[in-house]
């Protein structure tokens, strides 16, 4: 369901720029980029918070095997998009079964 949505705002986002480049508009293309922009983050906020207040729902809709539903509640997306945001140069996403350092360029 969220590769749909987010599929919709890129679908429309093609639409409304393509029409601006194909009628040279500038100001069209550069209200649609904004508008563009705003509304994704909107959509990715209220995708990540409703996640993160049913993950333990969803994960238990695929599985119950009890070490999977372990990792899952271990594991917080929220924690490490907002670690992501604070320090964009040095993302370190830990948990009890995964160890990574990825140095952004």
């Amino acid at each position: 369901i969220m590769s749909y949505l987010i599929d919709g705002m890129a679908n429309g986002a093609a639409i409304f720029s393509g029409k601006a480049v194909g009628g040279k508009n500038k100001q069209l293309f550069a209200e649609t980029i904004k508008m563009t922009y705003k509304w994704l983050m909107v959509l990715c906020v209220a995708l990540m918070g409703g996640y993160y207040l049913t993950s333990t729902y969803c994960i238990r809709l695929f599985t119950s095997i009890q070490e999977v539903l372990t990792m899952g509640d271990d594991i917080s997306l929220v924690e490490h998009v907002i670690k992501m945001l604070l320090h964009p140069k040095q993302i370190i996403l830990s948990g009890r079964w995964i160890k990574y350092l990825i140095i952004a360029v």
